[in-house]
């Protein structure tokens, strides 16, 4: 199973970072303003240890963040993990968030450039990525004007101080992101690890004890999974995504249990590739030099082929309304 230093080193960064866009506020004023002990600050940022659910709140509402940015850092490990194939993993996240708050793949190989990412129903993730692309539009717009100013050295720092002010409306936009909605219209989440198992057992016509066999774990060990009181390292993930003929990434729980969540995991996923907002899609690159994005990011691989299938398996979807197939596209899709 991966270490859970890469957890520790992500959360540190993200914390240093709310810290550095909050006026680099302190460690200490961090402590007073959050009632979480400068000494647990000081380990969290050292990475010795990972701060718990009720400390992750408390700093987060003290830093103007919302809790979910905590939450969607966990993508980064999920795609440089090694036991997982980091196509598949996005795959899935993608597959999920749009199952749940009815979403739809776009995909658009134009004439000049391939476009694709994801289309709202008029919800809140809709609306989310309206804000988003304004903010976005206009950081892009004062970036290029202090790129290209070429003007004197009064008006170049002007257009300096305008771009970075507008990086960290939009970056506060990013990590702080948590408008209401009314659970009531969203019925549904990303189902749990527990959920997704029991369907594909089910589906492959397996009883517990048959999945345990081929897995090569104890009935009581499937049973803990099912019923949400286990969680199978990734050992044990691949044994039993093996045993249900599916990729291990059909596997991972991500704990998305609203829409604020999946849409901080959509702008995580947009950092991670380099992806920019555009309205109601989540669209091409734009370059930029934001380091602290990039920091420790291999070369990411295309999405191009994945956006691509899934969008033609969604339209034969709309055509022969067959859900069943459709499933059974998403839990077998390898990319």
């Amino acid at each position: 199973m991966e270490s859970s230093r890469p957890g520790r080193k992500r959360f540190a960064n993200m914390l240093k970072f709310l810290r550095e866009l909050n006026n680099a506020m302190t460690q200490d004023k961090l402590s007073q303003e959050s009632g979480v002990a400068v000494e647990l600050i000081q380990n969290y940022e050292q990475e010795k240890s990972l701060a718990k659910d009720e400390n992750k709140e408390r700093l987060a509402e003290a830093l103007g963040a919302c809790p979910a940015v905590f939450l969607a850092i966990d993508l980064r490990d999920r795609v440089s993990n090694e036991v997982n194939d980091e196509v598949s993993v996005v795959a899935q996240l993608l597959f999920q968030i749009a199952s749940s708050y009815d979403l739809r793949p776009v995909y658009d190989e134009g004439n000049v450039n391939i476009s694709y990412g994801l289309a709202g129903n008029g919800g809140y993730i809709e609306h989310a990525l309206a804000e988003w692309v304004e903010l976005a539009e206009a950081e892009h717009r004062n970036t290029m004007l202090a790129v290209d100013s070429g003007k004197s050295k009064v008006e170049t720092a002007i257009r300096d101080r305008i771009a970075e002010r507008s990086f960290r409306e939009l970056r506060k936009f990013e990590t702080g992101y948590n408008k209401p909605y009314k659970a009531s219209d969203y019925p549904t989440c990303p189902p749990r690890l527990g959920e997704t198992v029991k369907r594909l057992r089910s589906a492959c016509g397996l009883t517990q004890d048959d999945l345990a066999m081929a897995a090569g774990v104890s009935v009581f060990t499937v049973r803990g999974y099912e019923q949400g009181k286990r969680t199978p390292n990734d050992e044990q993930r691949v044994a039993i995504a093996k045993a249900l003929d599916v990729p291990p990434e059909v596997l991972i729980d991500f704990g998305i249990t609203n829409p604020n969540e999946a849409f901080h995991y959509l702008m995580e996923m947009t950092h991670v590739y380099y992806m920019t907002p555009q309205m109601g899609i989540i669209g091409p690159v734009i370059a930029d030099d934001r380091n602290l994005i990039r920091i420790g990011l291999p070369k990411r691989p295309s999405l191009d082929k994945l956006f691509h299938d899934w969008y033609f398996a969604w339209v034969e979807l709309q055509e022969t309304g067959d859900t069943k197939k459709y499933q059974n596209w998403q839990d077998h899709y390898e990319g």
